[in-house]
């Protein structure tokens, strides 16, 4: 095991330990249906632990990150995409921004922003 790959697994038992349920939905599109012209939408939600932070009014600029959205660090065992939804308790958030922690190689965590209404 890499140091990297210890410090991921060291990231996803301290998110365990101190962070939430939350649940990770993406959308992707199915087959396409010639009679109807439509591609069938297909949902996929996956459980994950993270931890949801405020922002500090410092950062919040009105145009990037808005009054409300939250910092989510979630483990690196699974990709979540911007579009994908983060039902935190009963809150559905929208995934806005995602960004994989991944020093030298290895993704250790990832770090999203989310916004409500998703």
């Amino acid at each position: 095991m890499s140091f990297y790959e210890g410090l991921a697994a060291t990231a996803a038992a301290l998110l365990k330990g101190k962070g939430q349920a939350m649940t990770l939905i993406s959308k992707a599109i199915g087959a396409y249906d010639p009679a109807t012209g439509v591609a069938a939408e297909i949902e996929s939600s996956v459980s994950v632990i993270g931890v949801s932070l405020n922002y500090p009014d410092k950062e919040v600029d009105g145009a990037n990150i808005m009054r409300g959205d939250k910092k989510v660090l979630l483990s690196a065992t699974i990709a979540p995409k911007v579009q994908d939804v983060l039902v935190i308790g009963d809150e559905r958030n929208k995934v806005v921004d995602c960004k994989a922690v991944k020093p030298a190689g290895p993704v250790v965590m990832y770090t999203l922003q989310v916004r409500a209404g998703g």
